[in-house]
């Protein structure tokens, strides 16, 4: 959901109105890997610059390294801490050190909607260099939908991380199909991974059955309404 891009924005912004340093927050990326002593260090090395400690997937902190954290977050007033995890593991955080949560704010981000995935991957083909097909684009809406609106049922759904990945794909898929080294920066529907195609196919399929049912459904109406017409007009004469 780019978490991480709106702590930095967060810290940008409150630098701007004296209340931090502006400078980018202190990041802990690999908070599985985080020993207690790390942790504490990251920790006065956000308050010594004057910014956020950020610990990107924080389900993953160890109980020692939540518990070396709580002290300075209790007892030290210049400590400003973000934790970012997905809704549905909060509950192993939780688990690790009840009470932890009740020391946070929480506050949720929505998912992405197709149409805002679609405009993230406009901008990122954009700051590449990439110009981007008009059926390409209309493929990629009808897989953003589709994931969208499956996302539920998708453990590995994330958001605009999901668009990066098929950024980079696509621009690699770019590059073989122009014979590898040849250099093209138009994306097209050809790029697209072939895992997906049979869901962006089907789902073009489903929107002409669709289409075809309307229309029948119109000329049925148009043909039903002219014979009871027919009949009234018979039965006046």
């Amino acid at each position: 959901t780019g978490k991480t891009t709106l702590a930095i924005n967060l810290a940008i912004a409150m630098g701007i109105v004296g209340l931090t340093s502006g400078a980018e927050p202190v990041i802990i990326s690999n908070p599985r890997d985080c020993t207690p002593a790390q942790i504490k260090e990251k920790a006065e090395d956000a308050v010594t610059f004057n910014t956020f400690l950020l610990v990107d997937e924080a389900y993953e902190l160890s109980g020692e390294a939540i518990t070396a954290l709580l002290n300075p977050m209790t007892q030290n007033d210049d400590l400003m801490c973000i934790f970012c995890a997905y809704e549905d593991k909060l509950d192993e955080l939780e688990k690790k050190n009840e009470g932890f949560l009740s020391r946070c704010d929480i506050i949720r981000i929505p998912d992405y909607t197709p149409d805002q995935l679609l405009e993230i991957f406009k901008k990122m083909a954009d700051d590449e260099g990439y110009s981007v097909t008009n059926e390409c684009f209309d493929d990629l809406k009808i897989l953003f939908k589709n994931r969208y609106d499956t996302r539920e049922l998708n453990k590995s759904y994330a958001n605009a991380r999901d668009v990066e990945v098929m950024l980079g794909t696509m621009s690699l898929n770019c590059d073989i199909r122009t014979n590898e080294g040849s250099i093209s920066y138009e994306l097209c529907s050809e790029d697209i991974p072939s895992e997906y195609r049979e869901i962006i196919d089907t789902q073009k399929q489903n929107a002409d059955i669709d289409k075809v049912l309307n229309e029948l459904h119109g000329f049925v109406q148009m043909h039903f309404f002219t014979i009871v017409r027919l009949g009234v007009l018979a039965h006046s004469m």
